[in-house]
């Protein structure tokens, strides 16, 4: 496996654990009686994480490589 997919999986798989992780804490949240579009807020700024830290993540292997 070339260093670039293995750096793509790690990627993914830290874009799993933290929607995971936030699914959580918006799960326990919502059973504590917390408002849904809180939660919606959470996920979303989750959602936003793992979008920029792909894109940063592409931006350094696209630096990184010989043209």
């Amino acid at each position: 496996m070339s260093k670039q997919n293995k750096f793509y999986l790690w990627c993914a798989l830290l874009g799993i654990e933290i929607i995971a992780a936030l699914w959580i804490v918006i799960d326990l949240y919502l059973e504590v009686g917390l408002s849904v579009k809180f939660a919606k807020i959470l996920f979303a700024c989750g959602v936003i994480i793992v979008t920029t830290a792909r894109k940063v993540s592409s931006s350094r292997l696209d630096m990184d490589s010989p043209e």
